[in-house]
């Protein structure tokens, strides 16, 4: 996993905001960190607060502490789910789902069980359907595509950042070969693009 690219792709989609902001009904603060939800009290000391209801501006620091503590719980949670599934998977691939749990939670990225399974079967064209067949992919489209077909082509041009990381961990991303399966149905420019891309040309 690569923590820069990981926290820029992060920043973009859940946007950003110092003061207290509804976003579809429910307050946020910082990187899309809902405060609807308990938070530990180590957070509410960190932030000077006795409750989530009196957290109303935080600083540019907070909300970088804020983003990196929740990017961990989302880390944590994908490894429970995953088990050793997880170690499996590409860095990149490990940073999409990361992404997803620091957007969904817990409880409903457990809810993506036909997502869990194609990914347990080494089908990433299904998981990536599946991850847009969900009611979160309907409420911000772009950003599960871009994640989407991030997974399923395990190459971070489709994340569509402004830079492309080059540390040791991509070309650990870009070592992955994509069987038979996954490259049915994909398109003679598209494989044509990730080859030339590949060879540094």
């Amino acid at each position: 996993m690569i923590i820069e690219r990981l926290r820029e792709t992060l920043k973009r989609d859940e946007g950003f905001d110092l003061k207290r902001h509804e976003v579809q009904g429910i307050d946020h603060i910082g990187y899309g960190i809902n405060l609807e939800q308990e938070l530990p009290d180590e957070l509410l000391t960190y932030l000077d607060v006795e409750a989530e209801d009196a957290i109303e501006e935080i600083t540019q620091e907070q909300a970088d502490y804020l983003l990196d503590y929740f990017v961990d719980v989302a880390e944590g949670d994908c490894k429970t789910i995953y088990g050793e599934i997880w170690q499996d998977l590409s860095p990149l691939r490990q940073e999409v789902l990361i992404n997803l749990a620091f957007n969904l939670g817990l409880p409903r990225l457990k809810a993506f069980r036909k997502m869990k399974a194609a990914i347990s079967e080494g089908n990433w064209a299904e998981a990536a359907a599946q991850m847009l067949d969900s009611k979160a992919a309907r409420q911000t489209g772009q950003r599960y595509q871009r994640l989407a077909r991030t997974f399923e082509m395990n190459d971070e041009s489709y994340l569509k950042l402004d830079k492309i990381y080059d540390e040791p961990t991509v070309r650990q991303d870009l070592s992955v070969i994509p069987t038979r399966e996954e490259l049915a149905g994909v398109e003679d420019r598209v494989l044509i693009a990730e080859l030339a891309r590949r060879l540094g040309r």
